[in-house]
């Protein structure tokens, strides 16, 4: 970096005229809610996920996890989830192939999840990274994910009452597999490269959106956790002229002040037309929307979903996760990321694993 952005620095020039506040300096007075002492505790299960792709000369190695981990007693138990394999490179179009592997990751998590619940029987807590709302209105596949080689768009989605036909087996082989998309996608084996990534892809959505649906099925309280959010659902009911976004204005007005904002309820009529008709009932549930400050020290405020809570119970549960956050973000929801995150070193190391003699001449020719 050039020594002119320390420079500008050192002059204390930042203006944010673009950034969000009033001029006057002046913050409006919003309402933040002190965590109420009485608390509502039950044994925790986090759940968080990762993936990671490589490109090397052979294709594209990835690999993708959920992970659960959960109090039994006294101690802290972890199940997780995982699928390694290579595809052809540039199969997906580069910023759809994110779309792809985020998703099989979600899958992952949420499968895990449920298997965990299903085997255990307890009664858990659920805390989960990220936005339920966001993650059942995730894009869903289109001609658009794939790499086209020369195959029309009419071509490819001439598979569609065919891969609509195969996705109803999911239903049935949904305990049974770990991941019943991928053998399913086995009956487009003779077909071109491109159409058996189009149908993979389509039918992991359908089993990543029947497991949301299979999660809202659930009695568990569900709390989601989200670090980033783009929402402006406050801004707009409460009419705050100052900010465009919750986060930003939550941020600014109630900094070192632990707390969370009075509960309202997420307006999901609207959000169905983002879903296929067989599955908008996802949305026919009540969900409770927050931000919430878990301790003074936590410099920003989190997004907060509530599922299958009362209204009256919010706090009491906010103020048992606020109670096991030490370093502002729950411990649990914390060491979960830690063991699930795939890293650079990781990948490649699993690349060897797969193709031990798959290193390039460069590698050869340095020694």
């Amino acid at each position: 970096m050039h020594r002119s952005v320390y420079e500008y620095l050192l002059r204390g020039g930042i203006r944010r005229f673009l950034f969000s506040g009033s001029s006057t300096g002046k913050l409006p007075e919003i309402e933040w809610l002190d965590f109420p002492r009485v608390q509502i505790k039950k044994p925790m299960i986090a759940v968080d996920g990762s993936y990671k792709g490589r490109v090397v000369d052979f294709g594209l190695i990835y690999a993708i996890t959920g992970l659960a981990l959960y109090q039994e007693d006294e101690t802290i138990k972890d199940m997780g989830l995982s699928f390694v394999d290579v595809m052809e490179k540039n199969l997906f179009r580069q910023k759809h192939l994110s779309d792809f592997l985020s998703m099989f990751m979600k899958l992952a998590e949420l499968k895990n999840l449920l298997k965990v619940l299903k085997d255990s029987g307890e009664d858990h807590l659920v805390l989960m990274d990220g936005s339920f709302i966001s993650d059942v209105i995730t894009p869903q596949p289109t001609y658009e994910w794939v790499a086209h080689l020369g195959i029309k768009r009419e071509e490819i989605e001439a598979y569609e009452e065919k891969i609509s036909e195969i996705s109803e087996e999911i239903e049935e082989r949904f305990w049974e597999e770990d991941f019943a998309f991928l053998n399913l996608t086995e009956s487009f084996s003779g077909d071109d490269l491109p159409v058996r990534a189009y149908a993979a892809s389509k039918l992991l959505y359908h089993e990543y959106l029947l497991s949301l649906s299979k999660l809202t099925e659930l009695k568990n309280p569900i709390i989601f956790i989200a670090k980033d959010s783009f929402s402006s659902d406050f801004v707009r009911v409460w009419e705050i002229r100052e900010f465009l976004t919750d986060q930003v204005m939550f941020n600014a007005c109630t900094f070192n002040r632990a707390g969370y904002a009075l509960p309202i309820p997420a307006m999901l009529e609207e959000k169905k037309k983002y879903l296929p008709p067989k599955f908008v009932g996802i949305l026919d549930l009540e969900i409770y929307q927050t931000f919430v400050r878990f301790q003074p020290i936590a410099f920003s405020t989190y997004k907060v979903e509530i599922l299958n809570v009362q209204e009256d119970e919010i706090g009491p549960y906010l103020s048992y996760v606020a109670a096991t956050s030490p370093r502002g973000y729950p411990f649990l929801l914390e060491m979960a990321h830690r063991e699930a995150v795939i890293t650079e070193k990781d990948i490649e190391m699993v690349g060897e694993k797969v193709f031990p003699f798959g290193k390039s001449p460069r590698f050869y020719l340095n020694g």
